[in-house]
């Protein structure tokens, strides 16, 4: 399987006494969302399309996120196919020809 992603991410960092440290959020204080495509599409075009998001829910003091953010969008080959073989022929049909001309 291979898959192709877009990752959106951003970090709230504090100074507290000259360290620098990640500002981060517990599950219980942010927004989790996350949905794929139906598995009836997934098995006709062998391919799955997911979403998540995860947003912390705003400081009401400041209305500013509290912590990080991700938006995800990936796109995930779940087929074996490797390739598509098509035949073709061609069979030429047997016209009937006259020799006496056409008259009217």
């Amino acid at each position: 399987m291979s898959e192709v992603a877009v990752d959106f991410r951003y970090h709230v960092y504090v100074t507290y006494r000259g360290d620098y440290r990640e500002q981060t959020v517990s599950p219980s204080e942010s927004w989790q969302w996350s949905r794929c495509t139906s598995p009836v599409i997934t098995e006709k075009t062998g391919l799955e399309m997911c979403a998540e998001l995860d947003l912390p829910y705003k400081d009401a003091s400041l209305s500013l996120p509290r912590g990080a953010a991700v938006a995800r969008v990936y796109l995930m080959k779940r087929d074996t196919y490797t390739g598509i073989h098509f035949d073709a022929s061609y069979t030429q049909s047997q016209v009937s020809t006259s020799s006496a001309p056409f008259t009217s």
